[in-house]
């Protein structure tokens, strides 16, 4: 359009200069006119590299414009898939922690019967053996709180998964927690364990309800693959190096097996181990472990004594 303008501009003012028709006619100084023919020449090359500037600004920012819908939906759609996958991956998590229920519930249940119909057994003659009694009332007692764990241990794993919340964390009496995580375990578990705990009051920022089961889940895995009535050594020591406090589990080991393998991962157990579980309780105590901003850890030595140990920061 501007190049047509000025096309007709010009047009005007050189027929003015030497208009059309017979002869020659001329109007004003030639050489002026000339100079105005050429000034508007310049002004219309001016106005034409205008008009390309903006024409390119224009497409410019049209094509910004193309270019920030096309990101922001490509953003859009990118975070939708990530929703998507953190939806699927929450549901396998859940489905997972179900199908723990299912297996480490159950089973034990299914045993806890069975112990019931052994102590009715064991009140229809006239005369009771009380020893067996006994025995199968503490064999269903161990595997009632066996069951309770597992429960508290899978409804915690829930809790981490759904939300990422920071643990209730507060000065606390270390012995407290552990002996309140000792009175949870069976009663034959109990009996095994010899402890040493600091003498003086020993304080750490602690979520108490994460602490005792974690160190609950630690005497439970010592007991089971110990062998049957051996000690199982629970002390708590103050690392200053650290600055903070070591719970350390010790007992001795079945099967050097079952300390192989990438134990403290959710549902690894090691390689040989035959017993009830999904190995779930580790993995929660190394959770438990890092929301304390803290470290679990074990080694073996050279008497074949393995030594679990949850490090909290004080």
């Amino acid at each position: 359009l501007a190049l047509g303008a000025a096309i007709v501009s010009l047009t005007f003012r050189i027929s003015e200069i030497y208009p059309f028709g017979d002869g020659v006619r001329y109007y004003g100084q030639r050489n002026e006119q000339l100079i105005a023919i050429a000034v508007q020449l310049l002004i219309s090359f001016f106005y034409q590299i205008a008009f390309v500037i903006l024409l390119h600004d224009r497409s410019a920012h049209l094509a910004s414009r193309a270019m920030r819908r096309l990101t922001r939906s490509k953003a859009e759609a990118q975070a939708l898939k990530d929703r998507e996958a953190e939806t699927e991956k929450v549901a396998a998590e859940r489905l997972g922690l179900l199908n723990i229920l299912t297996h480490e519930v159950r089973q034990p249940l299914n045993n806890a019967q069975a112990a019931l119909h052994e102590i009715q057994v064991q009140l229809s003659p006239a005369k009771v053996r009380k020893d067996l009694l006994a025995a199968a009332t503490q064999r269903t007692q161990e595997i009632l709180e066996r069951v309770a764990l597992t429960l508290s241990n899978a409804i915690l794993g829930a809790s981490m998964i759904e939300r990422n919340e920071s643990p209730n964390l507060h000065p606390i009496a270390v012995t407290d927690v552990a002996e309140l995580a000792l009175t949870d375990c069976p009663q034959s578990t109990v009996e095994r364990v010899e402890t040493d705990f600091p003498e003086e009051a020993v304080f750490a920022h602690l979520d108490p309800v994460l602490a005792r089961l974690a160190l609950r889940n630690l005497l439970d895995n010592a007991a089971k693959y110990s062998p049957t009535g051996s000690p199982i050594q629970f002390r708590i020591l103050v690392d200053e190096d650290r600055c903070g406090v070591a719970f350390r589990v010790s007992s001795e080991v079945n099967d050097l097996g079952l300390l192989e393998g990438s134990i403290f991962d959710r549902y690894e157990r090691g390689r040989t181990a035959e017993s009830e579980g999904r190995g779930l309780g580790l993995f929660i105590s190394r959770k438990i472990a890092e929301l304390h901003h803290g470290s679990i850890s074990f080694w073996m030595d050279d008497h074949g004594i393995s030594t679990f140990e949850l490090f909290v920061q004080a």
